[in-house]
Order: C-alpha cells, then sequence, then structure tokens
C-alpha cells in the first residue's frame, strides 16, 4: 500500500510541477508499473488507475494533438493507456478473488455480500465496469501483447471495450441467442462500442450496459429473419454514421431516408455539443409505407434516461406500415404486436 501511495503522490507530483512528458514515460510509468504489481485490494488498484488516467490528460494537454508531437504524444500516450488498462485488470483479478471468498450460504444477491465486496466498496464507478475489468483480468498474457502490439502498429487507443471484444471472441461461453421467426417491420437500437473513438475513462455506453463491437453487430442474423420485403428503422449517433452502414449492409438492407431526434439536453462531444441522435429508414426489397403519411422529419422531446427513445417514433412506424409482423431488437419493454429480443426487457 505505502508503495502505491507513493507512486499516486509522484504522479500528482508530476502534473503540478509540469513534468516533460518524455521523463514521465522513461521514469514515472515504470514506477507505475510496479505499482500496478503490487497493489493487493481492488481499491487500491482503483484509485492508481484514476491517477492514470490524469496523467494521460496531462501528456495530452502538453503535447496537442494538431502540434507537430503528434508522433511523440501517441508514443507517450499509448503506453499509459495500456498501463491504465492493466490497473483496471488488477483491480477486476483482486474482485473476482473477493467474490469467489465469498461466505458459505451467501450468495451474491444477499445485502451483507453487497456490503462487503459491492462494486462502489471495491472502488468501480458500477457493476458494469467491475463486470468488464474482471473479465479483461482474464485474458493471458499473449493476448495483451497481441492487442497493445495491434493498436500501436495502427495507432489506435488501447480501450476496455477493445479487450473486452478480444475476451468475448476467445473465452466467453455464452453466445448470443439468435433471433427467431420472420419480420417485415424490424426497429433496432444496437448497444454500440464507439471502440477508440471515446477513452475508457470517460463515461460511455459500456458504464450503462453491455455493449457490442461492430463485428458482433453485423454478425446478428437479422438477414435470416427478414422478409423479402422489409423495412429496418436504425438508430445511430454521429460518431458511428460511418460503421452503421456495414450494419446496414451486413443485414441485408438499403439505406433510403433519415430521421432526427432533437433531444433538447446535451452531451459534449469532441467537435460540438451534442442534442441529436438519428433514426436510419432502410429497405429490403420492396418496401414502401402501406400509408402514404409524412411525418416531419425532426421531432423535438427532451431526453430522460441514458438511451431510452420516444414513443412518437414507434407510433411512426407503427402508423407507415401497420401491416406485417414486426420485432425490437435490443428493447427494454414487450410493446403492443412487437415481438421483442434484448437483454433489458422488463
Amino acid at each position: 500500500m505505502d508503495y502505491a501511495i507513493t507512486t499516486q503522490e509522484q504522479i500528482d507530483g508530476a502534473i503540478e510541477k509540469k513534468i516533460d512528458p518524455i521523463e514521465i514515460a522513461n521514469v514515472i510509468y515504470p514506477r507505475i508499473e510496479q505499482a500496478i504489481e503490487l497493489a493487493k485490494t481492488p481499491e487500491e488498484a482503483n484509485s492508481l488507475q484514476g491517477k492514470i488516467a490524469s496523467l494521460i490528460e496531462y501528456v495530452k494537454s502538453e503535447l496537442p494533438r494538431e502540434s507537430r508531437n503528434t508522433e511523440e504524444r501517441f508514443n507517450i500516450v499509448h503506453p499509459g493507456e495500456m498501463l491504465y488498462l492493466r490497473a483496471g485488470a488488477k483491480a477486476g483479478a483482486l474482485y473476482d478473488v473477493l467474490e469467489n471468498k465469498r461466505p458459505s450460504g451467501t450468495n451474491k444477491s444477499s445485502e451483507s455480500f453487497r456490503r462487503t465486496v459491492g462494486p462502489l466498496e471495491a472502488g468501480f464507478l458500477n457493476d458494469r465496469r467491475a463486470t468488464s475489468f474482471t473479465r479483461i483480468s482474464k485474458l493471458h498474457d499473449e493476448d495483451w501483447r497481441t492487442y497493445g502490439e495491434e493498436t500501436f502498429n495502427s495507432r489506435r487507443q488501447a480501450t476496455a471495450s477493445g479487450l473486452e471484444h478480444i475476451w468475448k471472441m476467445l473465452y466467453d461461453e455464452n453466445k448470443p441467442i439468435p433471433i427467431v421467426g420472420k419480420y417485415r417491420v424490424i426497429y433496432a437500437d444496437p448497444p454500440w462500442s464507439y471502440g477508440n473513438l471515446m477513452p475508457d475513462y470517460a463515461t460511455e455506453q459500456a458504464d450503462q450496459y453491455p455493449t457490442m463491437s461492430l463485428e458482433q453487430i453485423c454478425a446478428m442474423n437479422v438477414k435470416d429473419v427478414a422478409d423479402d420485403n422489409a423495412v429496418l428503422f436504425l438508430w445511430v449517433t454521429s460518431p458511428i454514421i460511418e460503421e452503421s452502414f456495414e450494419v446496414i449492409k451486413a443485414w441485408g438492407f438499403k439505406y433510403k431516408a433519415s430521421f432526427i431526434w432533437d433531444k433538447v439536453k446535451h452531451n459534449m462531444g469532441h467537435y460540438n455539443s451534442v442534442r441529436h441522435e438519428l433514426l436510419w429508414v432502410c429497405t429490403r426489397g420492396s418496401c414502401q409505407p402501406d400509408v402514404m403519411k409524412l411525418f416531419d422529419s425532426v421531432y423535438t422531446e427532451e431526453r430522460t434516461e441514458h438511451s431510452k427513445k420516444p414513443e412518437h417514433f414507434r407510433e411512426v412506424i407503427d402508423t407507415l406500415y401497420p401491416e406485417g409482423n414486426r420485432i425490437e431488437l435490443f428493447a427494454r419493454k414487450k410493446t403492443g404486436n412487437w415481438e421483442v429480443y434484448g437483454n433489458q426487457i422488463s
């Protein structure tokens, strides 16, 4: 514990004294690596991870992306990102040990067990992050080495979601349940993983619910359950517009039009203050609306809980396409004559 505290104090001192980023990479990084190795509790590892996140942001501010130091900036930030993930994985491994040592006759959901080793008490932001970093902790050294080399060589950010995707591909025994049935109308709000678009130490979708990689979403058997003549309504956000067209193609549809949801409340983005979300309209075969009513392409309704979409859009779909079987993918609840598919259904 003493070494971890000393290392965290050194990180704070390096930031306060504005130590040169190169010196941080050469001197502070090795000390961080040793502190991670010596961490004995998930709280200790999580606290160290928070300090690493601050250090990464400091390095980025000292070496701006647009400067002539772009290459040098990446060469220093990337190892810091890997240390951040290593600290999280150490916290996950230690947390997993606590879970496995819970008193006999006590289950995970018991109040006494939650009080003893709940995610917040262990230093995690929430249960989702505890699960994510516990999974990552089970990766082998070769998995870490391969991921580190691939992200470094392709100049991509190293993220927890990227490592968790590797875990899912290699070690997850719970394969996605295939969609069953045949449907003319499909409404989908995928749990997009933003990969290297957002740092893992910022609040993102993975903190709210399990996300899926682009490859996993594309691999869903939507193409098999869609009628020859079908319509797809697909929710997307600005950062993943390009990727969304890969999903449309993989699912056997073609883009036709879009709706915009003005959410009123703002979210801070990298390039602007974001207050909208997009709903793509895509078709397979011949599937123009049954009812020729033209709704305004922009709809304003203040957003509420995370990722919840206005019922207005379901009403639009039901009005335009009253005929045929319909399914909502990644639904939160069963509504009317809609079939549902998802892990958040209440």
